[in-house]
C-alpha cells in the first residue's frame, strides 16, 4: 500500500511539473522567444589630448620658440622667438580637454590667453578670451537634449551681448542653418547647408537682408571622401577658386596635396604626416596661370564658406651666437632623454615635388610626445632626389635653412 501510494504521487508531481513548463496543453500558445539586443561599442569621445596627440596622462604642455643654432656638430637653442601663436601653456582636465591656454611673447609677458569651463554635460558651457591679462569676451553656449549646440552668445567684459549665433538641423542631425545676429537683435548674416546622403553638397552665405553673398560646392568620390570645392562669389556666380584634394598613403607616412585654381595662378601645398600624424612637410608650389574656369548651371547665388587657415607668424630672421639656458622644468617632467625621430619621409612624391615651405624633424620621449621640434625652411624652389637627407642632425639640404627650435615639456597628473 506504501508503495503504490508514493508511486501515486510521484506520478502527480511529475504531470504537475510537465504541465507548468508548458507541456500537455495542446492549445496554449508558446511563449514567444525576445532576441537579445546586440551590445554597442562605446562610442570614444576625441579629447584635446587626442587632436594634440598627446599620450599618458598629462596634465599641461608648456612650449617654447627659440632661434636655432649649431655647435660642435650639434643643434642648440639661441636666442628665444617672440611668436605667441607657437609659445604657450595648454593645461587639461582630468578628462583630457583643454581648460586653459596662454600664450606668451619672448619676455613671457602674457599676449592673449583663454579660460573654458564646462556644464555636467561635459561640453563647453563658456569661455573667456583675454588680451593681455584682461579679459576680453565671453562666450556662452547653449545645447539641445541631443548634445547640439543651439545658441552661442558673445559678451564684452562689461557683459552686454555683442552677437549671437543659432543654429538648426534636419532629422539627420546634420546643420542646415546658421543664424548671425548682431548687439540689437538683427540678423547680419546667414549660413545655409544642403546635404545628399550624408554629405554636404553646397554652403551658401547670405547677408542679413537675403542677398546671396558666396556659395560653395562640394564633391566626393565613390568612398565619400572629400575631392574637390569650388567657390564662387557674389549674387553672379563669379569664380573664386577651385581646390581639388588627393590622398597618399606610405608604409610610414600619409600625404595630402590640395590644387588651388584661381584667376591668376596654380597653387599646389604638399603636406606629409607620420602614422601618428605630426606633420613632416609642408610645401608650396605656385606654377602658370589656369583656364578660366565657369560657375556650374545650378549657381545663381554664390559661395563662400568661413573656414579658417591657421597661419603661423614669422619673426625676425636674427641669428644669436649665445643659446639661452635651459628653462625651469615641470615638477613632474614625463621621462626618458628624447630619441631622433628616424621616421622616412615620402620620398617618391617629394622627389617629383618641387616647392618652397617648411619640412620638421622630431625628437620624441618614452610616451612617444615629441620633445623637440625643428624646422628647416626652404626658401626657394627646390627638387629633392631623397627626402630620407632630411632627418635627423644631419644637414637637410643646400636649399634649406634651420630656423626654429621647438621645446616641450610635459606635467604628469599625480597618482
Amino acid at each position: 500500500m506504501k508503495k503504490y501510494f508514493s508511486l501515486t504521487l510521484s506520478v502527480i508531481a511529475a504531470a504537475i511539473l510537465f504541465a507548468s513548463c508548458g507541456g500537455g496543453g495542446g492549445n496554449r500558445p508558446k511563449e514567444s522567444v525576445i532576441p537579445e539586443e546586440p551590445v554597442k561599442k562605446p562610442v570614444k569621445v576625441k579629447t584635446d589630448l587626442d587632436r594634440e596627440l598627446i599620450a599618458g596622462r598629462v596634465t599641461s604642455v608648456r612650449q617654447r620658440v627659440y632661434w636655432c643654432l649649431e655647435k660642435f656638430g650639434r643643434l642648440e637653442k639661441g636666442r628665444r622667438q617672440n611668436l605667441p601663436v607657437s609659445d604657450y601653456l595648454k593645461v587639461f582636465n582630468e578628462k583630457g580637454f583643454l581648460t586653459e591656454e596662454v600664450h606668451y611673447d619672448a619676455n613671457d609677458k602674457v599676449a592673449n590667453m583663454r579660460k573654458l569651463a564646462y556644464g555636467a554635460d561635459g561640453l563647453v558651457a563658456s569661455e573667456e578670451i583675454y588680451k593681455g591679462a584682461t579679459l576680453s569676451e565671453k562666450i556662452v553656449s547653449s545645447y539641445d537634449s541631443r548634445r547640439r549646440i543651439v545658441r552661442r552668445e558673445v559678451f564684452d567684459n562689461a557683459g552686454k551681448l555683442k552677437s549671437k549665433v543659432e543654429y538648426s538641423y534636419n532629422a539627420e542631425q546634420n546643420e542646415t542653418d546658421e543664424d548671425i545676429f548682431d548687439s540689437s537683435g538683427k540678423l547680419s548674416a546667414k549660413f545655409v547647408s544642403k546635404y545628399e546622403n550624408e554629405l554636404l553638397m553646397e554652403r551658401a552665405k547670405y547677408w542679413g537682408s537675403g542677398s546671396l553673398a558666396a556659395k560653395e560646392y562640394y564633391t566626393y568620390n565613390n568612398e565619400n571622401k572629400l575631392i574637390e570645392l569650388a567657390s564662387f562669389k557674389g549674387a553672379d556666380a563669379t569664380f573664386d577658386k577651385k581646390t581639388s584634394y588627393e590622398d597618399y598613403e606610405g608604409e610610414n607616412y600619409t600625404a595630402k596635396v590640395s590644387y588651388d585654381v584661381m584667376d591668376e595662378k596654380i597653387e599646389k601645398t604638399f603636406y606629409a604626416y607620420d602614422k601618428a600624424g605630426h606633420l613632416l612637410a609642408r610645401m608650396t608650389y605656385v606654377n602658370s596661370p589656369p583656364p578660366p574656369v565657369a560657375a556650374p548651371a545650378a549657381a545663381n547665388d554664390s559661395a563662400e564658406n568661413d573656414s579658417e587657415n591657421e597661419q603661423e607668424n614669422e619673426s625676425d630672421s636674427k641669428k644669436e651666437n649665445e643659446p639661452e639656458n635651459e628653462p625651469e622644468k615641470s615638477e613632474t617632467e614625463i621621462e626618458g632623454e628624447g630619441k631622433e625621430s628616424e621616421k622616412p619621409l615620402p620620398t617618391e612624391i617629394l622627389r617629383s615635388f618641387k616647392g618652397t615651405g617648411d619640412i620638421y624633424v622630431y625628437s620624441f620621449d618614452k610616451q612617444n610626445n615629441w620633445t623637440r621640434k625643428i624646422s628647416y625652411k626652404i626658401d626657394r624652389q627646390f627638387e629633392a632626389s631623397s627626402f630620407e637627407e632630411l632627418g635627423g642632425t644631419r644637414e637637410v639640404s643646400d636649399d634649406a635653412t634651420r630656423q626654429f627650435y621647438y621645446e616641450r615639456v610635459y606635467t604628469l597628473a599625480e597618482n
